[in-house]
């Protein structure tokens, strides 16, 4: 916030501190000074000695003026002005120069003749002059003035202006009035508020007819108060207004509004000023927008309005933007008599989400973003009565008061004890009570060992003992705490568990010719939309955000493989033939929609496989990706992770029929799915070629882990190994025929492998041949015969009842 120097001087009892000390005042107190600068620099606006004066030879109505302008030399001028004479010091400003009513000079010519610049009057300036000595004309600089020197610090011209950092919790700060509070409270003067009307009583049932109020939204506004103001006089305002307001940077534009404007940088309120006669009904409604309403607010831009925007509305139709900017239809222009005026508390939410989502951002939009005490808005209202009277703009009327549930003080408990040890020094309960009064906070009962402390309603910062802690500390000077080491015993930080597995299986992954990327865990509904999920699926169940940056991010994944199908694509549109990658994060699966509980957040692991499994080289050319590349390597995870389990075939939609399966520790316990991507799912992600992928929960994978190293001797005694080919039925799966030899094999059978699948002459039809490896070994002795044979019958007998199964020959 820009604070000029002497309008802050009006608020504070005792002289201001230079301009320094004050900045470092405001900033030990927590209001931080980013600069200290000149306003209203008039920058090459300098003055210059007239020389001569003749007639224009073409119009006896200007007159070709020389002047002497310094170090800039003799510029020529062609002016109407008639109180000039050489000698005379007067503002010339050169090409290029800004005036305040925002005029830019340029060297122009005026019937043939070429005026180098433009002679300036006081107006043109905005500078007041002393009362008794205004001039008609151009504007008569002081004898003492040299030509060339800058004419803003000639009539001293510029006010210092502190700009100011308001932290988002000190709304109140965002005022002339709250700075010097500030001020105030540290440097021991008093505050001196400005004068005000004596309060209008609000309208009664009979003036009730000249406008009306309503309040459909009270969530929404909490207060709202209006004044009519009749015989308004609308024109300019005078310099010392002007000055002020372009100090704070804000522009002038006629007095009605110039007043509004000061009004809220002075007292922290936003007002706005409607057109009474714009008013349909002579009412004023507020309340949410209706479905493709409209409203073309002051800048001339056209608003599409949603349901969730509040906004100010006659009786027919919106003329506001509730706390941003008013609409252009009831704008205040040089016909209006009578004005009504708005001061009001809207919820600072609401608020920010219009603001945001129509890219509107102004001066009282910021003040209601960070909160507006309700109980000023009267304060305000009649602070703007005063100037209008004073300033001849307009008379005050009616005030109708619309407060449904008034905001009342609260009270918070401190402890003066627990205040030292928080801040960490020894100050007096004395100071604490008259640091807090300070703070216009007051002390309503005191007792051994605690205070009750009632806030004002414009502290919205303050709701805890903790905030008054921060307080007592900040005026008694940070600077003065003493600094004392660090205290406290040390402990190791140790890597959690999961977090060394998680380490541990991207080791692993790597190791197997993996890439490990990262992907945002905000996703595009439409993704989840291209895996071709089951409706019964729980990962169809999206969380939606809030507020999403975009569509692109406006969900929270229930799985990983849209991401990394995405970035698989992205590649292989780049040219990359190797697509090998992984990633291990969050999903976020919700228990039921809409959502009342926190979801849960599972890690997943997903890999994407598709291209070759690596670069070619000059030596040889990569292989393919496949389902058993893919397989292997979820095997080798899962071998080196100590977990045990089995393969079964899926059905999943996402994948491709008879290209999947799933992994699980038991018949109701499925850590993973794997499978090539069904060409319809790869068609809609832009993939044109064959794309395997795997997902696994390593939430549940981590409970059913072996961590504990199991170590035995090597072997001393041969083995025998077998190979066994059965023909079985062909629905008989693989790993069913494998639980039934191994069931049967006895206690000597180290080593169980599957080396062929066959199918064909000679083996009958609906049927197949699984040919396997069995490696037997005792720890003991050497194996004979005698000792297998045996188990290989039981093994061809449990096959035979269990399986259909019998020996190929």
């Amino acid at each position: 916030m820009r604070v000029p120097y002497s309008w802050l001087q009006d608020y504070v009892s005792e002289k201001l501190p230079s301009p320094t000390q004050l900045a470092d005042i405001l900033t030990l107190a927590g209001l931080e000074v980013d600069s200290i600068e000149r306003a209203n620099q008039l920058d090459w606006v300098i003055v210059a000695q007239v020389v001569e004066i003749k007639l224009h030879p073409e119009t006896e109505h200007l007159f070709v003026v020389q002047v002497n302008a310094g170090s800039f030399g003799v510029k020529q001028l062609v002016t109407g002005a008639q109180n000039l004479k050489p000698g005379l010091k007067v503002p010339l400003a050169l090409p290029g120069a800004s005036l305040p009513n925002g005029q830019t000079i340029e060297a122009s010519r005026f019937k043939g003749l070429l005026s180098e610049g433009m002679l300036c009057s006081s107006q043109e300036l905005s500078w007041e002059e002393p009362e008794g000595k205004e001039t008609t004309g151009i504007l008569i600089l002081p004898r003492t003035a040299n030509p060339g020197d800058s004419v803003a610090q000639v009539l001293q011209l510029g006010d210092i202006v502190l700009d100011i950092e308001v932290t988002p919790n000190r709304s109140d700060c965002l005022s002339m009035i709250g700075v010097a509070r500030e001020v105030a409270t540290a440097t021991g003067a008093k505050l001196v508020l400005p004068q005000t009307m004596v309060p209008v009583p609000k309208s009664n049932e009979d003036e009730g007819s000249l406008f009306d109020i309503t309040v459909a939204a009270p969530d929404l506004c909490h207060r709202y108060a209006g004044a009519l103001i009749s015989n308004v006089s609308l024109g300019s305002s005078p310099a010392w207004l002007k000055q002020r307001l372009m100090a704070a940077g804000m522009r002038p534009v006629n007095n009605i509004v110039d007043i509004t404007n000061y009004v809220m940088l002075e007292t922290g309120q936003p007002l706005h000023a409607f057109d009474y006669s714009k008013l349909a009904q002579k009412q004023i409604v507020v309340r949410h927008a209706r479905p493709d309403e409209v409203l073309i607010t002051l800048d001339g831009t056209e608003q599409k309005l949603t349901e969730d925007m509040l906004v100010i509305a006659d009786g027919e139709k919106p003329q506001a933007l509730a706390g941003i900017m008013g609409g252009l239809n009831s704008e205040i222009t040089t016909n209006t008599d009578t004005v009504l005026l708005e001061s009001a508390s809207f919820a600072n939410i609401n608020i920010r989400r219009t603001a945001r989502s129509l890219g509107m951002r102004t001066e009282a939009s910021l003040r209601f973003e960070r909160g507006v005490d309700p109980n000023g808005v009267l304060f305000a209202l009649h602070r703007t009565s005063m100037l209008l009277k004073e300033l001849e703009a307009g008379e005050l009327g009616s005030i109708l008061d619309v407060y449904p549930e008034p905001v009342t003080p609260h009270v918070i408990t401190a402890n003066p004890d627990r205040m030292r040890r928080l801040i960490g020094a020894s100050i007096e309960d004395v100071f604490i009570k008259k640091a807090l009064e300070r703070l216009q906070l007051q002390v309503v009962q005191e007792s051994r060992d605690t205070l009750q402390v009632r806030i004002p309603t414009f502290r919205q910062d303050l709701k805890q003992e903790a905030d008054l802690v921060e307080e007592v500390a900040r005026l008694y000077g940070f600077d003065r705490i003493p600094a004392l080491p660090l205290e406290g015993k040390l402990k190791i930080g140790r890597r959690p568990l999961e977090l060394s597995i998680e380490l541990q299986i991207k080791d692993i992954l790597r190791g197997c010719g993996l890439d490990e990327v990262q992907t945002y865990s905000f996703i595009n509904p439409k993704s989840m939309a291209k895996l071709k999920l089951s409706p019964n699926d729980n990962q169809e169940n999206l969380i939606p955000l809030m507020f999403p940056l975009s569509e692109e991010q406006s969900v929270l994944r229930t799985t990983l493989l849209p991401s990394l199908l995405e970035v698989a694509a992205f590649n292989l549109r780049h040219k990359a033939k190797a697509i090998n990658i992984f990633e291990i994060s969050r999903v976020y699966l919700p228990e039921r929609m809409p959502l009342t509980e926190l979801p849960s957040m599972p890690r997943h692991l997903a890999i994407v496989l598709a291209g070759t499994k690596g670069e070619d080289s000059w030596q040889s050319k990569s292989q393919e990706n496949d389902f058993y590349r893919l397989k292997g390597i979820l095997e080798t995870l899962i071998h080196k992770l100590g977990v045990s389990g089995k393969f079964v075939p899926s059905a999943l939609n996402c994948y491709h029929p008879g290209r999947q399966a799933t992994f699980k520790m038991n018949e109701n316990e499925q850590l993973a799915s794997l499978g090539e991507l069904h060409p319809d799912v790869a068609e809609s992600f832009d993939l044109a070629t064959r794309v395997y992928a795997l997902e696994l929960d390593l939430s549940a994978l981590f409970m059913q882990m072996e961590l504990t190293r199991k170590y035995q001797p090597l072997p001393r005694y041969p083995s025998v190994e077998r190979d066994l080919a059965l023909t079985v039925p062909q629905d008989i799966e693989a790993i069913v025929a494998e639980e039934v030899i191994r069931e049967a094999a006895g206690p000597y059978l180290a080593q169980l492998k599957l080396f062929d699948v066959y199918l064909g002459e000679p083996i009958p039809i609906g049927y197949k041949s699984l040919a396997y490896s069995l490696l037997f070994r005792a720890p003991d002795h050497t194996l004979t015969e005698e000792d297998i044979n045996p188990h290989i019958e039981t093994i061809l007998q449990h096959a035979a009842e269990k399986l259909g199964a019998f020996v190929r020959h």
